[in-house]
């Protein structure tokens, strides 16, 4: 019994540590799903912003290339046809998807919410390894900061950006291996996890590579004289090398998805021609506070939060004479030009790959995130030394901050409670310093008091600002009908070669979540060329995507989209006639004029059709003039504007009328 009972100690005291960095975050997200209703727990589910419009289908697209030996280079079922290859490197490149396989049909949007769990739960996993190693002791409190990672306001603001959170995972890792590269001279470890993250998202990936050369130097600059002369060399040299090979490893990725951006309409670099900031170096600070609500769709304000004991402990980092004070210059260098990176357009441009995000800001924040904590850590294993005179005067520090945060930024966007919720939270913290110091021989309870108020701070936090969640059943709803008519047609077509699409769209990737061939799409991969294409014919377009929306019986049957999904027993045009139905819920139309993949036009097209004009039925009627050498088939509806603006038109005979509008000034059309 005394012999079990002392393996047990020793067990939980080599990995008790690492088993509350990866199961108190997991516990803290599994309560949130409950709370929130989120599925099996509800009807809600967690899939938002590029999460339900892209993650979702790709992941259901991928799943049934797993299921139905589908081409892992090509897919049909995303916009016209999609290099998969490119969209798998950049959206579907972590090995953990690869688990997918083994979920149950119909199952994705829960697949998705457990990669959420599993990242998170890893994230406080490896953050807990590396202060492990680091400081080569394991204890309680570091579990306590690992959560603080986990739960972090970047985790709040992106954990349903899945296929960033892989390199969130790994960043300890990396930096682990940096420091075992350059103070060991041991290369593998940093090659591996730095490889896998290029292969797993190039993108992210590039933000920890920038972060790598500035730890490599701060790495040399702190250590440089406790090693031979030659060490600085061997170290440069250790660390290319290494560099190269990662980057090696991740290339099979990288070269598809590289050659694939070049095609895409955002490709063109918009390098800024002067320097400004965005916000106040005090807002900035402001966003480190408890409960701030996240930024996702802002064009600038970075996600910092991860605890208010920055707010103490890097005040104690700083003050401490055990810190080596090399290291305690070149680590707040560091932290500043971070702020001032989140704050600087030209440095903005540079770490999301020379070009600016469309909304999603401050994409690197979480190493921003990591930094502070391991200097909070670090902070907190000196707590001890900290005299009550010192402690107070770091409070009184942060209590006028406040009063200027609150005095400053207290509004509707930035609710009062938040500076005063993160302001009890520091004076809790502050007496449990106190105890700290006042029990050194027997402050055992005290450590279990400090994780037991991080467990509290990190779960309201995540409770508020994260976990947006959407109705599981609304987004379900109609699979089953479409997957029926779907197999109907399929099964009368005789495995013919058609496109499907449907009158109003979920989302633009519609086609990839209900397996079907399509022409519309949402990706960051989506084609250039295509993309102007479907502006100058009237189609819905944007940077990164184009859709069916803006379709003639013309342009569905040059795209040959033979059927149309549609709620309603309405024919979407004069082309289209009902062709199956289920009861009154979904009906399927057939294009009686669809076209084929290819089709024949006049010898001279290329030379006669003129696709640069600005009217889309224009150019229509060029495409068919040149096509079919006949005269034009839209005709131009003439009309009388009144003086208030309104612009009336007279129709003598059955037809369909079609409306162009070159902006949005315009209110209605009846």
């Amino acid at each position: 019994m005394e012999k079990s009972r002392k393996q047990k100690e020793s067990f939980f005291s080599k990995y008790g540590c690492y088993l509350l960095g990866f199961f108190i975050p997991l516990a803290i997200m599994i309560v949130l799903y409950m709370l929130k209703n989120i599925y099996p727990f509800g009807d809600e589910m967690y899939l938002r912003s590029d999460c339900y419009h892209q993650y979702a289908p790709f992941m259901q697209e991928f799943y049934n290339k797993l299921h139905n030996g589908g081409s892992l280079l090509y897919s049909w079922e995303i916009g016209t046809g999609s290099n998969f290859t490119a969209l798998y490197a950049y959206y579907l490149a972590s090995p953990l998807n690869w688990l997918v396989y083994f979920a149950p049909k119909g199952h994705i949007t829960e697949v998705i919410s457990l990669f959420i769990l599993l990242k998170t739960a890893l994230c406080g996993l490896t953050f807990t390894i590396y202060i492990s190693n680091h400081h080569k002791t394991k204890n309680v409190s570091m579990a306590a900061f690992a959560i603080f990672y986990a739960l972090s306001s970047y985790m709040a603001a992106y954990s349903w950006n899945i296929m960033w959170l892989d390199l969130m995972v790994l960043l300890p890792i990396v930096i682990l291996g940096l420091e075992n590269l350059v103070l060991k001279g041991k290369c593998m470890l940093y090659i591996i996890s730095l490889g896998i993250c290029i292969f797993s998202n190039y993108y992210i990936a590039i933000m920890i590579c920038i972060y790598c050369v500035i730890y490599f130097f701060v790495l040399l600059y702190v250590h440089r004289r406790r090693y031979s002369g030659h060490f600085t060399i061997v170290s440069m040299f250790k660390f290319f090398y290494s560099s190269i090979l990662a980057g090696g490893l991740g290339m099979a990725m990288v070269l598809p998805e590289y050659y694939s951006l070049l095609t895409t309409a955002s490709s063109d670099l918009e390098v800024p021609t002067s320097v400004m900031n965005y916000f106040s170096m005090l807002e900035m600070v402001s966003r480190s506070l408890i409960c701030v609500e996240c930024s996702i769709f802002d064009p600038h304000n970075p996600n910092l939060y991860c605890t208010v004991l920055v707010f103490l402990l890097i005040p104690i980092y700083c003050i401490s004479r055990k810190v080596n004070y090399k290291e305690k210059i070149a680590k707040i260098a560091v932290v500043l030009f971070f702020l001032l990176s989140f704050n600087t357009n030209v440095l903005n441009f540079v770490w999301h790959g020379f070009h600016y995000p469309n909304s999603l800001p401050a994409r690197q924040s979480f190493i921003y995130i990591f930094l502070v904590l391991t200097m909070c850590y670090e902070g907190w294993t000196y707590v001890g030394e900290v005299n009550k005179k010192q402690l107070f005067a770091i409070l009184a520090g942060v209590f006028f901050l406040f009063i200027m945060l609150e005095q400053m930024f207290v509004g509707d966007d930035y609710p009062f409670y938040i500076v005063y919720a993160s302001f009890g939270f520091i004076l809790v913290y502050t007496i449990i310093f106190r105890t700290y110091k006042k029990n050194l021989r027997n402050n055992g309870w005290v450590v279990y008091l400090f994780f037991i108020i991080c467990i509290a701070e990190s779960a309201i936090n995540m409770d508020v600002t994260g976990l947006g969640t959407t109705s599981r059943s609304a987004y379900l709803e109609d699979n089953h009908n479409i997957t029926s008519l779907l197999d109907h047609v399929k099964e009368k077509e005789n495995d013919k070669f058609y496109r499907t699409e449907k009158v109003i769209h979920r989302t633009k990737n519609d086609a990839a979540w209900n397996n079907y061939k399509g022409v519309s799409v949402f990706s960051s991969s989506a084609s250039g060329g295509l993309t102007q294409f479907y502006k100058r014919m009237g189609f819905e377009n944007s940077f990164n995507a184009y859709s069916f929306y803006g379709y003639t019986p013309l342009t569905a049957s040059i795209l040959d989209v033979k059927y149309m999904l549609s709620d309603k027993d309405v024919p979407p045009n004069s082309s289209f006639e009902l062709y199956s139905q289920i009861e009154d819920e979904l009906y399927v139309f057939k294009n009686k004029h669809a076209l084929p993949l290819g089709f024949m036009v006049g010898e001279k097209f290329i030379d006669n059709f003129d696709i640069n004009m600005d009217n889309p039925f224009y150019v229509q009627n060029e495409f068919v003039s040149a096509a079919t050498d006949t005269e034009e088939i839209f005709h131009v509806l003439h009309s009388n504007t009144t003086s208030q603006g309104v612009a009336r038109t007279r129709v003598d005979e059955s037809c369909y009328v079609y409306i162009y509008l070159n902006n949005r000034t315009m209110e209605r059309a009846t």
